[in-house]
């Protein structure tokens, strides 16, 4: 029951470790490419 226990906390944590590096990873990449974040709308300031 502890090992069930333990395998089902690792998995919770791997997911959101997932999820925090590929947001990292994102964000490092739109900075690096040149891109607005997808906070700013990018549609916007380009038709003005």
């Amino acid at each position: 029951m502890d090992s069930v226990f333990s395998v089902f906390i690792n998995g919770i944590s791997g997911v959101f470790t997932g999820i925090a590096v590929l947001y990292v990873m994102m964000k490092i990449l739109s900075l690096t490419a040149g891109r607005p974040t997808s906070a700013s709308s990018p549609a916007a300031s380009k038709t003005d």
